[in-house]
């Protein structure tokens, strides 16, 4: 699995000129044992499909994100945005 995780990255920074340091989990799906394995090959940071909003605190390799298929106006994805935004917390 190491393997082909680095393979493909390399394929990827070969045809875009530009190093890759994010995965994106196929279909979001992801489990502890995806998440080690994708932390060995080297990656910074890795994209589920689950809808919750990233914090700085929060575990780079578990990012959600937000789905913004279909028709969509400006004002849509910013309703959108906005239900994902947390206030940060005061210390």
């Amino acid at each position: 699995a190491v393997e082909e995780l680095r393979g493909s990255r390399d394929e990827l920074e070969q045809s875009l000129g530009r190093e890759v340091r994010s995965f994106a989990f196929p279909f979001g799906s992801h489990d502890r044992t995806s998440l080690s394995l994708v932390q060995y090959a080297g990656y910074d940071s890795a994209c589920t499909l689950k809808r919750w909003a990233n914090s700085r605190t929060g575990n780079p390799l578990r990012l959600g994100r937000l789905s913004v298929g279909g028709p969509l106006t400006s004002r849509m994805l910013v309703l959108k945005l906005a239900k994902m935004y947390v206030m940060p917390s005061r210390a």
